[in-house]
């Protein structure tokens, strides 16, 4: 939609008014992603408080994972602080295997760190296999060693491995 792009070029806050009264709209648009990257680089503290405080719905569980995710590719710091801030839910816990998984490849320890903060444990099981298979390709040693200190079952550990274990 060139008229969303358009307001987000001029003025991200009319924008992401304009999105908090058509929603529905955003959930299916690209546009949305476009607005929370350009306005993230331009204030960070706006974007992300005014992701923080969308009420619950759609467009809420679309914003806040994504915001994490821009946040861990642009501002470490900022995506710490956001995701901090957040009420402990279901969309907390998608933004933070958002975030680990973006973060994996530079920082395992950390992200396999802040998979355990993600408290439905299919969700936290499945992020700690992603991020875990990433460190394994980047840094099989240190991936290997991170294991063997954790209080994990033998059988977890085998398929975290995988079959060459």
């Amino acid at each position: 939609n060139c008229m969303i792009l358009s307001l987000t070029l001029k003025s991200p806050r009319v924008a992401a008014d304009f999105i908090s009264n058509h929603p529905a709209i955003m959930v299916q648009s690209n546009d949305f992603d476009r607005l929370l990257s350009l306005w993230s680089k331009s204030d960070t503290s706006a974007a992300s408080a005014w992701v923080a405080a969308l009420p619950p719905g759609p467009l809420r569980d679309l914003a806040v994972p994504r915001m994490a995710s821009i946040l861990a590719d642009t501002n470490r710091a900022a995506a710490l602080t956001f995701l901090k801030a957040l009420n402990a839910d279901s969309v907390r816990d998608t933004a933070i295997h958002y975030y680990v998984i973006r973060i994996a490849r530079q920082s395992p320890e950390l992200a396999v760190e802040w998979v355990t903060k993600i408290s439905d444990e299919k969700q936290r099981s499945k992020a700690l296999v992603e991020c875990v298979s990433i460190w394994l390709r980047s840094d099989r040693a240190a991936a290997e060693a991170w294991l063997e200190k954790q209080n994990l079952s033998p059988e977890t550990k085998r398929q975290l491995l995988g079959p060459s274990k």
